[in-house]
């Protein structure tokens, strides 16, 4: 929720590094260590939207698993929606 971070998967990125995945922790805009603009109008799809731009940049090859907590989760259903729609 607000005022969470990518710090609250300490613990399970390790494990899912071990188990073989590549794993990205990210801060959502607003979030964590990210930066906090006050005129930024935050939404589900804006935080959908910078991930999906991320994957892109990041990502290159293969398809890939988008988790988060609390609104984090949102997002990351939203990404799978917008993903699906690509497809």
């Amino acid at each position: 929720g607000f005022g969470a971070s990518a710090e609250y998967w300490r613990e399970t990125v390790p494990a899912l590094a071990s188990a073989g995945y590549k794993v990205y922790a990210l801060d959502l805009l607003g979030f964590g260590a990210s930066p906090k603009p006050a005129s930024e109008p935050y939404s589900i799809s804006l935080w959908s939207e910078l991930v999906l731009a991320f994957a892109r940049e990041f990502v290159q090859e293969g398809p890939y698993v988008v988790m988060g907590n609390s609104v984090g989760s949102l997002a990351a259903l939203d990404v799978a929606t917008k993903q699906a729609s690509l497809s």
